[in-house]
């Protein structure tokens, strides 16, 4: 019986830990990366009636915030997408970008400039998302009469990833002064400019977690195994295609907004296990938590680097 409850309560006791060190670490940083040290009345003019008169109160909410919103929101989505790829391709190495998808969205990218799209518009992302849908697509449709077995998209997904790579590798070298800004993109960006993108992947985020937890039951009954599964009555070729789509429509979205950040997705599930997620459920909820805070911790972190180029607060004015 003693042993019993240490065993119940030792995920917890690793999650509180987890959980006082990172709140620790993030007030830390925060603290020293905020551009400007506001007094406690102008934050309350910020958080309740906005001075636009200040600059520095339109810089905090204009760049700063919504970099960070997107910070946690991009480690989320990712984080939630590898722990999709990892559960239903029964791979622990797996990521969200295993299946091209980061590939793709930089080739529907470079396909974009070349074509003159203006950088940063909405004609420019629907390029990148294409793209990474498209390579996704291929992966599905070499598999399709293998069921979608698991090692068999791993192995698709590094075709269609070293295929798509070097078409791109071979259109940058020979146009290499006018794919300059691709490779700012293809290290992942954050910067932001505003709320609009913060919004839009929060409500596709949201829609995804839903759509998981109504399909809970099917996607756990994985973890017993596929042929235990289909004996369950769970058509699991469907239920894989079902969550990889979800997956790839988070990557693809997360990929042609800030570009490529590829050690969430992987990092992340991992950390979770090792918290003490033992079920599908706790794996997918804790990742995206844990995906959250790496992402924004490495963010917070790139701030202290007054040579970087994400640090373009002083270069604004």
């Amino acid at each position: 019986m003693q042993l019993t409850a240490h065993r119940d309560t030792a995920p917890f006791g690793k999650m509180a830990l987890f959980v006082f060190v990172s709140a620790f670490a993030l007030i830390w940083l925060f603290q020293n990366a905020v551009p400007y040290r506001l007094s406690f009345s102008e934050w309350q003019t910020y958080l309740f009636s906005r001075d636009d008169s200040d600059y520095r109160q339109l810089i905090l909410h204009f760049t700063f915030f919504p970099r960070l919103s997107m910070a946690l929101l991009c480690g989320a989505a990712l984080a939630i997408a590898g722990c999709l790829m990892q559960h239903l391709l029964q791979n622990p190495l797996a990521s969200p970008t295993t299946l091209g998808v980061a590939a793709g969205a930089e080739l529907g990218m470079t396909t974009s400039l070349l074509a003159g799209v203006v950088g940063g518009s909405v004609i420019q992302y629907a390029y990148a998302f294409g793209g990474g849908m498209i390579a996704a697509s291929l992966v599905f449709l070499l598999t399709a009469k293998r069921g979608f077995a698991p090692l068999q998209m791993v192995l698709a997904g590094m075709v269609v990833t070293l295929f798509l790579g070097a078409t791109n590798m071979m259109l940058v070298m020979l146009n290499e002064q006018q794919l300059t800004s691709l490779f700012v993109w293809g290290a992942g960006a954050l910067a932001q400019q505003g709320w609009d993108n913060s919004v839009l992947l929060l409500w596709v985020l949201a829609a995804v977690l839903a759509l998981v937890l109504l399909m809970l039951r099917p996607l756990s009954a994985l973890e017993l195994g596929s042929e235990v599964a289909e004996s369950a009555g769970v058509n699991v070729a469907r239920i894989r295609v079902f969550g990889l789509g979800l997956s790839v429509v988070i990557t693809s979205i997360v990929v042609a907004t800030v570009g490529v950040i590829g050690f969430v997705g992987l990092v992340a599930p991992t950390i979770a296990k090792m918290l003490g997620a033992r079920k599908f459920v706790q794996r997918v909820l804790l990742s995206g938590v844990v995906g959250a805070l790496l992402l924004l911790t490495a963010d917070l972190i790139i701030h202290h680097f007054p040579a970087c180029p994400v640090n373009y607060y002083q270069q604004a004015l």
